[in-house]
């Protein structure tokens, strides 16, 4: 988890005092600067770690020697607790801002994503942070240190996209102990890789002399050292552990022909003669901690039950006794990875040996290194160690307090592998472990699975109140997933009444499904007070996810009730609120498309289209095809009333190949067809309507009652299309009778405008204009018009009619001015050449402002195109602002087809 990262792993290790110079590598990496990719991949003990940190340290001497600006350098090493993608990305983002000498703070808006409760797809997220890194002018190195503790597929994933599209002022620099998973062959063929291997790393003759009788301070002969190299094979790990062990005997030469083989059997004898020349203390020093990834003075302590850590790694490390500076203070320390693992199989062996219960001394180290690191907030490496030492008990006490912060921050996979560890038995024996194992299913899309262990919590622990309100709240999200809405509202009622006060992220989360039950059975101000409050309390806690998602449902009620100015107000506060860098995004395109569909009513149609725009570019960079499709429908009718034919058949186009994949919500698929029958119908495609109706009345859907209403109001619509006024009144008449009842007077004048109609064409012409009226005295205040200009010509004669009639009755100034104003809308929208344009000659455009129409063209995203050119966001909205102007459009879909007319493109 971020609060509790361990900056030990992004410190660059020090470069040790005495060395042997590797000039003809450090050459072969500065050329690497010009690729992509630098990968080091070699086995243990051959110098990967030592040679990038020499390499880097020349750099630096490079840039102050030449006055030159010094190359900025991100490091991070590796384990295997980073399999976690979230992790992973925290630590890759965490490095990034380690670097010294910028003020810049990268990747704010990834991980508010990435931290999100249901984060967008991992390109999305990169996206966010490369566009940040583009602009920089700075030169930046990254290392992934140990990248062969990585086998996560989704990592690689990541990481392969990261590369190709990395900024052009970046380099990347892998150290593996084997080849990654990444397109190795695809960078090789373009040139943009850079490998260093293990016969590249072996020390040759010269460098094994430097290094034994200059470094390691010996003075062999040439005939020991060809000796020395020629069994070892220049492996350094091996010439390292040989020179240590000669350093206590008398004849080295008799001891360098005493030993020859692979270097497995190398290893395990030098180790022996380097561990059997330490005294007793530091022996049974180097054991004890062998079971620590990194360590520092006091942690040795804990395990030891000395206090002499610190001036024991000291000494380890001025004797060159594989030990591994982590920071220049010398404050954190590891051991060399071949050092290590051969010091833990003599733990086991030795420990097992002397006590003859291995398993308790060892997991008494995993006791005390836990003890440690919970005492100093390191709450996952002290899970990993309690796990270690299989003490289930204490694992589960710690992971039942880990659990709401790891979810908090995205790492429910974390949580998962934490339980996973535990018998199954304990997690049903502990109700709050219960509720994380419910809260796992649900973050992976499997509630189906969860009954088992809410009963179980539910049952274990009956007068926990604090348990019971978890278990409800668990309910009520589940049955608000489900649809169920009466589950929903005695679940939540139960969980409010249990859950304490501070418990603000389940309460808001209670009180925000709470208000999308009753907005769903149409008790608009008991919801209206749930969203309120659910925002509230969601913004107190800084539970961004709630006030945004409560906003957005306020703002909609307020919509259908016909409170335009509220409702748009609400969403542009949703809208501000996730401009901020540490807000998640992901619903703000929800925002966009509503905000877009109530300005397309008032008849603001350049605005509703830069919003819906909007959505479909943000419901990309999340891959959410829902907002996708929703944006494109909603564009399509507002293309259809600017008259832009070709925008709108390009919207409808791509919305009906999105529909034929899967989608997460069966309620914007319901949503998505009826309105592109409601646009079969503008374009007087009758019969597609009618086809649409025949499916949607087969299929009845069960999804809110909102994208059943819609579908129901469409379904009349086309009854009129057919000339059956009289089952349009049939299906109307209920849902007028709903609409009232619930105060939804927005979605009343809808339903008014079409009865008026139905009894128009039925000859009913004074109970027409009595409908008519009263849709126009409710629509007056919101500022209602595209549902009265898109009912068609009947509306026009309508209206014609019903302003005849109210001049001379005394009719309110407002309503007279609102009908006339209504009669304007329609005769314009009817009107011939509507479309304003004009000519633009293509030397007017920049080369750039071609380069990004034609990205336009292939529907490229602002953030696809700043990647594509490789420039910055705002650039690329700059050029696009001069296309409006110089093509006099206003939206992105006119701009393509102007300059295709003008065969721009």
């Amino acid at each position: 988890m971020i609060e509790s990262i361990l900056t030990t792993k992004l410190f660059i290790p020090p470069t040790r005092p005495e060395f042997v110079p590797r000039l003809r590598l450090i050459e072969r990496l500065d050329v690497g600067l010009y690729c992509k990719l630098t990968l080091i991949s070699a086995p243990a003990g051959f110098g990967k770690t030592t040679l990038v940190t020499e390499w880097l340290d020349n750099l630096r001497l490079d840039a102050k020697k030449e006055n030159q600006v010094e190359k900025r350098i991100a490091w991070l090493s590796l384990d295997e607790g980073d399999n976690d993608l979230v992790r992973f990305l925290t630590y890759f983002i965490a490095a990034l801002n380690q670097i010294e000498g910028i003020d810049a703070t990268y990747g704010k808006g990834a991980l508010s994503m990435l931290q999100s409760p249901q984060p967008p797809p991992t390109e999305a997220i990169l996206t966010s942070l490369i566009n940040e890194l583009a602009v920089t002018s700075v030169r930046m190195i990254l290392v992934l240190d140990d990248y062969h503790q990585i086998e996560a597929q989704p990592i690689h994933d990541a990481l392969t996209f990261f590369l190709e599209h990395l900024p052009p002022e970046m380099h990347l620099v892998i150290a593996t102990r084997e080849d990654p998973h990444l397109p190795l062959a695809r960078l090789r063929a373009k040139d943009q890789l850079t490998e260093l291997r293990a016969a590249d790393l072996r020390f040759t003759s010269s460098e094994s002399a430097e290094f034994l009788n200059h470094v390691m301070d010996l003075d062999l002969s040439p005939e020991d050292i060809a000796v020395l190299e020629t069994c070892t094979e220049g492996w350094i790990a091996g010439l390292q552990l040989a020179a240590i062990s000669m350093q206590g005997h008398n004849n080295a030469n008799n001891l360098i022909k005493s030993f020859s083989g692979s270097h497995r059997l190398v290893l395990d004898y030098l180790i022996e003669e380097v561990l059997s020349q330490q005294s007793e203390n530091v022996q049974t020093f180097l054991l004890q901690t062998a079971i620590l990834d990194r360590f520092n003075g006091s942690l040795c302590d804990a395990l030891t039950g000395q206090d002499n850590g610190q001036a024991t790694l000291e000494m380890l490390e001025h004797t060159n006794l594989f030990i591994v500076p982590l920071d220049n203070e010398r404050r954190w320390y590891r051991y060399h990875h071949l050092f290590a693992d051969s010091l833990r199989q003599r733990l086991h062996q030795s420990t097992a040996l002397s006590t003859g219960d291995e398993e308790r001394s060892v997991a008494e180290l995993h006791r005390r290194a836990a003890d440690w690191y919970e005492a100093n907030s390191f709450t996952a490496e002290a899970i990993k160690h309690v796990l270690a030492g299989l003490d289930f008990e204490r694992a589960a006490g710690l992971i039942e307090c880990a659990a709401r912060q790891s979810l908090m921050f995205g790492e429910a996979q974390t949580l998962m592998g934490w339980l996973k560890a535990l018998p199954e038995t304990m997690i049903y024996a502990r109700p709050r472990l219960c509720l994380a194992q419910v809260w796992v299913l649900i973050f992976l899309g499997q509630a189906e699975s969860t009954e088992p262990y809410l009963q179980s919590a539910a049952q274990s622990a009956p007068e926990e109140t604090s348990i019971q309100g978890e278990v409800a709240a668990l309910g009520a999200l589940i049955a608000i997933l489900r649809g169920d809405v009466q589950a929903t509202i005695e679940l939540a009622h139960r969980a409010l009444e249990c859950l304490p006060v501070e418990d603000t992220f389940l309460r808001s989360l209670v009180v925000m499904n709470l208000g999308l039950a009753y907005d769903t059975v149409g008790d608009a101000p008991a919801a209206i007070q749930a969203y309120r409050e659910a925002q509230a309390i969601g913004q107190a806690a800084g539970v961004a996810l709630i006030s945004m998602m409560s906003l957005v449902q306020l703002a909609d009620l307020e919509a259908r009730q016909g409170q335009f100015d509220k409702a748009a107000s609400l969403y542009r506060q949703a809208i501000q609120e996730a401009e901020q860098p540490d807000k998640p995004l992901n619903l703000v395109s929800m925002a966009h498309a509503n905000l877009g569909r109530l300005l397309y009513e008032r008849n603001e149609l350049a605005e509703a289209a830069r919003h819906l725009e909007t959505c479909i570019e943000l419901g990309r960079q999340w891959g959410s095809v829902d907002m996708v499709v929703t944006g494109l429908v909603f564009l399509a009718q507002v293309q259809w009333a600017q008259g832009e034919r070709a925008g709108e058949q390009a919207c409808i186009c791509q919305a009906e190949q999105i529909l034929q994949e899967p989608m997460y919500s069966p309620a914007t698929v319901a949503l998505a067809r009826a309105y592109l029958a409601r646009l079969a119908l503008l374009q007087g495609e009758v019969e597609s309507a009618v086809r649409w109706m025949v499916q949607s009345q087969i299929l009845t859907s069960t999804g809110p009652g909102d994208s059943r209403r819609i579908e129901q109001i469409t379904q009349a619509m086309v009854l009129l299309a057919q000339d059956q006024p009289g089952q349009a009144v049939q299906q109307l008449a209920p849902l007028l009778q709903a609409a009232e009842a619930s105060g939804h007077m927005g979605t009343a004048v809808e339903i008014l405008v079409l009865l008026a109609v139905a009894r128009q064409m039925a000859g009913e012409s004074n109970a027409a204009m009595v409908l008519l009226r009263r849709a126009l005295e409710l629509a007056q205040p919101a500022g209602f018009v595209r549902t009265f200009v898109d009912a068609g010509e009947p509306m026009q004669r309508l209206l014609a009619d019903l302003q005849a009639k109210i001049e001379p009755d005394g009719a309110p100034a407002a309503l007279r001015h609102y009908c006339a104003d209504l009669r304007l809308a329609c005769s314009q929208q009817s009107a011939p050449g509507r479309s304003q344009t004009c000519r633009v000659r293509a030397e007017l455009l920049s080369n750039r402002e071609r380069e990004v129409l034609q990205l336009l063209a292939e529907g490229l995203s602002n953030q696809e195109i700043a990647q594509r050119l490789v420039i910055a966001l705002s650039t690329v909205k700059t050029h696009i602002n001069n296309l409006y102007r110089k093509l006099g459009v206003q939206s992105r879909m006119q701009a393509v087809n102007q300059a295709r007319k003008q065969k721009l493109l």
